[in-house]
């Protein structure tokens, strides 16, 4: 008990934690209004396409979207721009798609371009498709009819198109995904699929095998087509990024953070209509068109350059005149040419430049002036930076006539205020490419705005750390005491920030600032992928950076690090903190799909140790014991992580289904997915299951009657009877179950098993509330017992006390020897007294526990009304379904949630109608065994799988009333039989002598 009580107290600790972190988790997000909205500048309509396969499925529907004078010329289906397929999401509207129409068409209008796009969208009623597998394979199918139907518009004219491209959202986004698979081999009808927050590696939690089965069934090597996945970061609360990348050489992953003039993360819904992101894939279709064939370019390589540019690393130079920029090119001699031999300076206009400068910067092979970084603010020249020959003189300074182009390998950083360019150079690398070479210039060309450049000339080994981060929280590690003056970058490599549970606090500090206003951004550079995060620190903004990442760092991968961009005028302290709640914000944000079958493995070996304490004829415990059978199996749970480990093997998955612990964020790689999460979950799930239990009997004992009037209320409305009929009517159906089976089984093989399930559990509650009000009578009268027994016992202990007493002060006034026979004789009648109480106390506590074996069914019918319930809430998605479409199909097929409700509606029968639990029964042990096996399985294969545990739970629910109803009765030993004989004897004759 002592190691029963140290569990409970860590995981009501770690519990606590947990919830903290899930607060964190859910207000960890950027502000709502930094995504901007779109807005039409005209009336969206939607005009539907009819195809034949809209015979098959009556709820889908294929439309174009139409905007203004766009709208007659789609009605009249006249279509001659690019086609692109919107593919909707989990619960998604087919109207979603008017933000990148809209965005499109405003493009195509402003930009005057001879091309333009025609938006497609589908409609899937709004399904439930990310929990419910089978609706996937119908809209796989209807997608790949849209697809075709689609060119079947544009082949009136000979130059019509020949290729959709797809995008999709959420689930839409795996389905553009996998109709590649069904398109004919080398075809490239598809050029082009987009993604948006999709679910690529797994579902949050596979609630049936069809979901499973898609995912697993549709492979392709995507040869002809290139995917870009995007992912919203971490204010998407339901996809986390790592789920969204795929495996596969020819796509790109990003997080919406990474996307240049952009740079903000995207709620899970947000990322369709977010502005910025919408402007920049916009951008990215448009340059991808030939202008002269008005057709997507076919070379996949410069597509995936475009993107790239467009959505990863934007140097502000046009795309389609980078050809150009390896060119010589011709610099204007005109205006002033400064040659600066500081080693880091400034310049600065605040009100404009009337006339050109440039400023020359020399190349040499000092160390100390190895890299070069050159900082412009609110410079919105496109090509500003050039390396040089100033072999020509004039007047008095050195000029050069032309340069070679270094614009392209700059980049816009973020920024708070102004736009910022930022280029890095290697100069001796430069100098020695082209020995010709003799300076960097870079140019400040006319202009009214404010505008300024920061030169930083530096050794490589001097703005470069290389740190570990702490491990232990609570106190800050100053990583760098002060940065050098007047440095525009500095670098920080993270060797030990690997693992995405890791988070971190990073405080930057100004010191010694020489100007008011500063601004510094840090930015976090994960190389092996396009997930970069930043955050700014200015005057009034200098909240700690959170360090964390969003998957985790391949084995032969360079270590992420941290580029500081700072303020020239200011040096920083920068110093970092183990952020604890931010930790168990990742460890919600990532694991918290496990709870459910961790709830369901804490109640089932609840349920097991109370099944042991019912066969062996012992009542059963007052208080659900999920905690305590947990201390005592703990074991069970390890064992179950060993033999996940074994399953993990490459040379045992051949023969083995894939374990769930390989599909948990950290791939089964890292001892966080094999034992420290499987257990914190594990004790997060027994204090979550105490709180149920607690909260469940609360409201089965306190608030019966409300409970009664409630669902008397609620089915007097539903049926349109009075309350009083109803309330007469649901006694009569408690009285009478075997009615209410009979409508459970007439639901499951009508509508659909999930409904009957919701149905019975109601039902087997309000049955329960019944039950209670007779165990708290009794439970009452026992107490009361007990309180008038304990007081007799205390006045009968003061008269044994004063007869002693009398008794030592008689053989006081005797001789000494007659004192030891005395003290003898009282020991020994004080000892048999002692076993007469004891022997007395046990028959009475027998007697208790005969008189409360009584009332243990309340506690066995609470277990199995809680896998019930375990069940139920595992088929809510197949309920969900059935209403939803309930106007196209009464009858929900494929039904994945038919069986488990057949089969416990079935169970029911024998449950309501019999006496139950009947103790003393045989096959109890073999029941354990086969609970605590399957128990083993859940954890291995039911994690996130939950179908599974959904079979097994069944399982055990129509085992376990097998084995009360037809199980025969175990037949008591001689041996046994004599010793209770014995001891009653014994009882009995202490009892006679303490008379």
């Amino acid at each position: 008990m002592k190691f029963a009580g140290i569990f409970i107290s860590l995981s009501t600790i770690v519990a606590l934690l947990y919830f903290f972190g899930v607060l964190f988790f859910l207000s960890d997000h950027e502000p709502h209004d930094n995504c901007q909205m779109t807005y039409m500048f005209e009336y969206p309509q939607y005009i539907r396409i009819s195809q034949s396969i809209d015979r098959k499925y009556p709820n889908y529907g294929l439309f174009v979207y139409g905007e203004g004078r766009t709208t007659a010329k789609a009605r009249n289906m006249d279509f001659n721009g690019i086609p692109i397929l919107f593919v909707p999401g989990n619960s998604g509207s087919y109207q979603q798609v008017r933000s990148l129409a809209s965005v499109a068409l405003r493009k195509a209008l402003n930009s005057r371009t001879n091309y333009h796009f025609d938006y497609f969208t589908v409609n899937f009623n709004s399904e439930y498709s990310a929990v419910y597998g089978p609706l996937l394979n119908c809209q796989l199918e209807y997608v790949n009819h849209s697809i075709y139907r689609v060119l079947e518009l544009y082949g009136k004219n000979a130059n019509g198109a020949k290729q959709v491209i797809l995008i999709g959202h959420s689930i839409g986004g795996v389905i553009a995904e996998k109709v590649l698979s069904l398109l004919p081999i080398g075809s490239n009808v598809v050029p082009m699929v987009i993604t948006l927050a999709a679910p690529f590696q797994r579902p949050l939690i596979i609630f049936d095998k069809y979901l499973e089965d898609f995912y697993w069934m549709y492979q392709n090597s995507h040869d002809n087509t290139n995917i870009f996945s995007i992912a919203g970061g971490f204010s998407d609360f339901l996809i986390p990024s790592y789920l969204t990348e795929l495996n596969d050489n020819h796509s790109i992953h990003l997080v919406t953070t990474n996307i240049p003039r952009s740079w903000i993360e995207a709620g899970h819904v947000q990322i369709v209509w977010c502005k910025q992101t919408v402007l920049a894939l916009n951008r990215a279709l448009f340059d991808i068109v030939d202008f002269k064939t008005k057709k997507i370019i076919s070379n996949k390589t410069s597509i995936e350059n475009i993107f790239k540019h467009h959505l990863i690393s934007n140097s502000g130079t046009k795309v389609h005149l980078r050809s150009e920029l390896t060119k010589q090119t011709n610099l204007e001699s005109n205006g002033e040419w400064i040659e600066n031999l500081n080693k880091q300076f400034s310049v600065q206009w605040k009100k404009g430049v009337r006339q050109p400068h440039w400023h020359m910067i020399g190349l040499t092979s000092q160390p100390n002036y190895e890299m070069l970084t050159v900082l412009a603010v609110n410079m919105e020249t496109q090509n500003w930076i050039y390396a040089c020959n100033a072999a020509y003189t004039k007047g008095a300074s050195r000029v050069c006539l032309n340069g070679l182009h270094l614009s392209h390998f700059s980049e816009i950083i973020p920024s708070a205020k102004y736009k910022r360019r930022l280029i890095t150079l290697n100069m001796h690398k430069l100098r020695k490419s082209n020995f010709e070479l003799t300076h960097v210039v870079f140019a400040a060309m006319p202009t009214s705005e404010p505008l300024s450049f920061h030169v930083d000339n530096y050794g490589s080994f001097e703005r470069k750390c290389i740190v570990s981060l702490p491990l232990l929280p609570f106190k800050k590690h100053i990583i760098v005491l002060e940065t050098p003056p007047r440095a525009v970058i500095y670098n920080i490599h993270l060797t030990n920030l690997k693992n995405m549970l890791q988070s971190y606090q990073i405080f930057v500090e100004p010191n010694n600032c020489s100007t008011v206003e500063h601004h510094a951004t840090i930015i976090l550079i994960v190389p092996w992928s396009n997930q970069n995060v930043h955050q700014h620190f200015m005057k009034k903004v200098n909240n700690p950076f959170h360090l964390r990442l969003q998957g985790v760092k391949p084995k032969n991968s360079q270590p992420a690090h941290l580029k500081l961009i700072l303020e020239p005028t200011c040096t920083y302290k920068i110093s970092a903190k183990v952020h604890v709640i931010g930790m168990f914000g990742q460890m919600a944000r990532l694991y918290s799909p496990l709870l459910l079958s961790n709830i369901a493995i804490v109640v089932l070996l609840g349920f097991q140790e109370l099944l042991l304490q019912i066969s062996s004829c012992k009542k059963g415990t007052i208080f659900f014991p999920p905690l305590i059978g947990s201390v005592k199996h703990g074991s069970i749970i390890l064992l179950s992580m060993a033999i996940n480990k074994l399953l993990s093997f490459p040379f045992v998955l051949s023969y083995v289904p894939v374990p769930d612990t390989l599909l948990f964020p950290n791939g089964g790689d890292d001892l966080t997915d094999f034992l420290l999460m499987p257990i914190l979950m594990y004790m997060v799930s027994s204090i979550i299951v105490a709180i149920l239990v607690s909260g469940y009997y609360l409201s089965l004992f306190a608030l019966e009657s409300t409970i009664h009037k409630l669902v008397t209320r609620v089915f007097a409305r539903t049926v349109t009877f009075t309350i009083k009929f109803s309330d007469y009517l649901v006694k009569f159906l408690q009285r009478v179950p075997f009615v209410v089976i009979g409508f459970l089984i007439f639901l499951c093989m009508s509508t659909c098993g999930g409904l009957g399930l919701c149905v019975g559990m109601v039902f087997y509650f309000l049955k329960l509330t019944e039950m209670s009000q007779d165990y708290v009578e009794d439970v009452i009268w026992i107490v009361v017992k007990r309180i008038v027994k304990r007081c007799k016992y205390a006045l009968s202990h003061k008269e044994n006390n004063a007869l002693s007493k009398s008794k030592n002060e008689q053989t006081q006034n005797n001789g000494k020897h007659f004192l030891m026979e005395s003290k003898n004789s009282v020991a020994d009648s004080k000892k048999g007294e002692t076993e007469g109480r004891n022997n007395l106390n046990n028959q009475n506590m027998n007697k208790d526990v005969t008189n409360e074996q009584s009332y243990s069914p309340i506690f066995f019918h609470t277990a199995l009304f809680f896998i019930w319930a375990l069940v139920t809430i595992l088929n809510i998605p197949s309920v969900l379904t059935w209403a939803h479409n309930f106007m196209y199909s009464k009858i929900l097929i494929p039904d994945v949630s038919f069986l488990p409700g057949l089969v416990l509606s079935i169970c029911a029968l024998p449950l309501w109608h019999l006496e139950l639990p009947r103790t003393n029964r045989k096959y109890a042990f073999e029941l354990h065994i086969v609970i605590i096996g399957l128990i083993v399985f859940c954890h291995a294969y039911g994690t996130i799988s939950v179908f599974r545990l959904n079979y097994v739970l069944t399982l055990i629910f129509a085992l376990v009333i097998i084995q009360q109803v037809f199980a025969p009765i175990q037949v008591t030993s001689v041996e046994s039989d004599a010793e209770d004989d014995q001891q009653q004897k014994k009882y009995e004759e202490t009892k006679m002598k303490l008379d």
